[in-house]
């Protein structure tokens, strides 16, 4: 040990060797030097505190976000950010502003999102946050529309993410860039909102697998357990099943969540019992096994209930919500989905607001209850007008078009896609605005104003070209078909529904397929050519019966019944649906069903 140095006094000789005494040689810059050091030491030790600070508000924060408290999550990360840049901690101040952009994604505030997740990404040194918060800021430049951009860092995400191995990350940004295309459909949509984090980081931005859109939930995020060994291969198996059950592979993902349910209770860890005890409801329900799905998601709601999961509570409602109606017990899946809806109204969440009414829509307008369908879908519209977001506003006027359509009060069902169209060409989404000309065209059809309805479908069909939309352009050659059979142009009827035939076939739409034929049947009736009429009816109610399609087939059965009549044949026709064979006087044109703005 080196001897302890002797302190000098201020009239020593000075230890520097210069003969004139300390206080008047090194004495203040030794003085200075201790100063410096002993505020460098006290700066540190502020630093190392503070950091330990960030780290308690940061779990604070964490609780709230996952109980949907965003409000107070936000609080405690603001002032976490201030702390974070006082003490100049980068990889603080980037996870934080990262946090705060989860806060601002779930709760449709994306043009904050925005402006936080950029400084973000510049700041993440760790690439694992670095594609997390580039992929977040994609989903956030896309819910403003700015699809460039969106493009642009959903791309950067999934390189990075594949560069670094990150497979499940990689699977995440790739369905969220699927949105972004021309024609990416409300089944992408539903997926990549697994793109929207349901926890936050530890030091940097995690991914999370709960959509928080639409009529369903997703997969139960996984917890910790209080044994490694069991926490390990219970983390594996969780995994390996999600991927199964994303294969289609529903029946090995049963038997691998079945497991891990009997794992989780062996620990007698809630957590992770709850949020397998959804999955395996999902994948109940998805083999048709809607009996045991209840009662897989009743438990996972019991589990949530007591554990404060609110963000499982959701879930497990919306997924319930569609067992019931599986069964078809509407009035207990609008019961869950209203539950579920009363939580995200005191969390303030109106995007998830939005997305709910609009599934409770669709179930009471399964139940035959219209006019409550309609309710709903206009509170849908307050709601999307509150968040200033023209997209979804159109969709929705496109919806509550839809419904008047329903129930055949053709004027409100044009005033209503007139105004959708209106938003949708303003905010400059062509494949929303694509499907409104062509439901429009089917409703002036239906008001007899066959010129508006021809030229409708006419600027639908170059949008869906224009696009690629395939599907789109055959559904819209077939309805122009049948807007030119009510004008009485019968061979342009015949030549716009051959032209889709080829589309549908290739795509597997039977359905359309069989309303084209029947379309092109009921202009040969009109054009007296009874054997080219009987030949495509004839083939349009045997794919009519196929797919179910009752209503067509009713239709296709009442033509086939008047070509036969004028051929002096009396035969006995089935159309799928138990109707009479009661020969009717006028030719039914069949329109394909209108279509749905994601």
């Amino acid at each position: 040990m080196p001897p302890r140095q002797k302190r000098q006094k201020p009239n020593d000789a000075c230890g520097c060797g210069s003969g004139d005494k300390y206080k008047k040689c090194c004495m203040k810059k030794d003085m200075s030097a201790a100063q410096e050091r002993a505020t460098t030491t006290e700066i540190e030790k502020v630093r190392d505190k503070t950091i330990k600070k960030l780290a308690i508000k940061h779990d604070e924060a964490k609780h709230f976000f996952r109980k949907q408290e965003y409000g107070e999550a936000e609080k405690i990360w603001l002032s976490s950010l201030d702390d974070a840049r006082s003490v100049k901690h980068t990889e603080s101040e980037a996870a934080v502003l990262g946090n705060l952009g989860m806060v601002y994604l779930h709760t449709s505030r994306f043009e904050e999102a925005v402006r936080v997740l950029i400084p973000a990404s510049d700041l993440a040194e760790e690439q694992q946050a670095k594609a997390n918060h580039m992929g977040h800021l994609g989903l956030a430049y896309r819910e403003v529309g700015d699809m460039e951009n969106a493009v642009l860092f959903m791309n950067n995400a999934l390189a990075l993410a594949e560069k670094i191995g990150d497979t499940a990350g990689a699977r995440i940004h790739a369905s969220n860039l699927e949105t972004c295309r021309p024609g990416g459909g409300a089944a992408a949509k539903a997926a990549a909102q697994a793109g929207l984090a349901s926890a936050p980081a530890d030091g940097h931005a995690a991914r999370g697998s709960a959509p928080r859109k639409g009529a369903r939930g997703g997969f139960g995020e996984f917890g910790a357990s209080s044994s490694m060994v069991i926490r390990e291969r219970l983390k594996t198996a969780h995994e390996e099943g999600k991927d199964a059950y994303t294969r289609g592979e529903r029946r090995e993902a049963i038997a691998i969540w079945e497991q891990c349910l009997k794992d989780s209770r062996t620990i007698r860890h809630e957590e992770s019992e709850g949020a397998i005890l959804g999955n395996l409801g999902m994948a109940y329900e998805s083999i048709g096994e809607h009996t045991v799905a209840i009662h897989h998601l009743k438990n996972a709601l019991a589990i949530v209930e007591r554990t404060g999961d609110r963000n499982g509570l959701t879930n497990h409602l919306l997924n319930l919500a569609g067992s019931h109606a599986s069964l078809k017990d509407y009035d207990a899946s609008i019961a869950c989905q209203r539950t579920a809806l009363e939580v995200f109204e005191r969390d303030g969440n109106l995007r998830s607001q939005e997305g709910v009414l609009g599934s409770i829509a669709i179930t009471l307008a399964t139940a035959g209850r219209h006019d409550e369908a309609i309710q709903s879908r206009l509170a849908a519209l307050e709601i999307a007008r509150k968040r200033n977001n023209p997209r979804d506003e159109g969709a929705v006027l496109s919806a509550i078009g839809l419904s008047y359509f329903t129930v055949r009060n053709t004027l409100e069902a044009e005033r209503y896609f007139e105004m959708a169209l209106g938003v949708l060409v303003e905010c400059g989404d062509r494949q929303g605005e694509a499907t409104v000309r062509g439901n429009l065209g089917l409703v002036l059809t239906a008001l007899g104003k066959h010129d508006e309805a021809m030229q409708s479908h006419r600027d639908a069909l170059e949008i869906t070209r224009e696009i690629g939309d395939r599907r789109g352009e055959g559904n819209n050659l077939g309805n122009l078909g049948v807007a030119c059979l009510s004008a009485g142009l019968l061979e342009a009827s015949i030549e716009h529904c051959r032209s889709s035939l080829p589309i549908v076939q290739s795509l597997g739409d039977r359905k359309t397929e069989g309303r084209a034929l029947g379309t092109m049947g009921a202009a040969y009736l009109k054009m007296a050519s009874i054997d080219n009429a009987i030949v495509h009816l004839k083939t349009a109610l045997d794919i009519a019966n196929e797919v179910g399609d009752t209503s067509s087939a009713a239709n296709h059965k009442e033509n086939l019944s008047i070509a036969f009549a004028n051929c002096g044949m009396a035969v006995q026709l089935n159309a799928g649906d138990g109707g009479d064979d009661e020969v009717p006087g006028e030719i039914i044109a069949v329109t394909a069903a209108p279509e749905v703005v994601d």
